[in-house]
């Protein structure tokens, strides 16, 4: 049993629709389908009906639940115990693409020369994605173009901006363009 399919399988039943599940764990609709099928047929039954474009949790998914939520939640805390006596704190890193390419290759070997206690994971992802995964708790720190969110707390560290340079005498009058 993998704890994927359960999880999409809680989602599932928590937003009532594969759809949802599948942007809230930013996956593809056929990906969830896919988790939900696998976990079907590992237990040998089914856990929803379909209803046209609605799912209907079966009394069989509803008995489930409980015993799903009680694996996701003894793996979470068995992976928290595990870092802990890794001694390793995990450090969620998201960057937008542009980031990701120029910046991030630069800056990780300089954090983990200084910062050897720390494990680094690194996500690159657009800047609205990398915002929900803020809000969700799934990145610690994203480096992003200004987001308009007021619940992130947010500090400029780059001015990335480009700007149009030519050598004085150039035919192109920059003060035109």
């Amino acid at each position: 049993m993998n704890i994927d399919h359960l999880e999409a399988f809680m989602y599932v039943v928590q937003l009532k629709s594969i759809h949802k599940a599948a942007d809230a764990l930013f996956l593809s609709q056929p990906t969830v389908t896919a988790r939900i099928k696998t976990l079907e047929r590992e237990l040998n039954t089914e856990l929803f009906v379909r209803q046209g474009r609605g799912l209907l949790l079966t009394e069989h998914g509803r008995e489930f639940i409980p015993y799903a939520e009680q694996i996701i939640q003894t793996y979470k805390e068995g992976k928290k115990i595990m870092k802990e006596r890794a001694g390793h704190e995990e450090v969620v890193i998201g960057a937008n693409t542009i980031t990701s390419q120029y910046f991030i290759p630069f800056a990780l070997p300089l954090w983990k020369q200084a910062n050897p206690q720390l494990r680094f994971k690194f996500i690159a992802a657009p800047n609205d994605v990398l915002i929900e995964k803020l809000l969700q708790k799934q990145v610690d720190i994203a480096f992003i173009k200004d987001p308009n969110n007021e619940g992130l707390q947010k500090q400029q560290l780059l001015d990335n901006s480009v700007r149009l340079v030519a050598y004085p005498d150039h035919p192109c009058n920059m003060k035109k363009i």
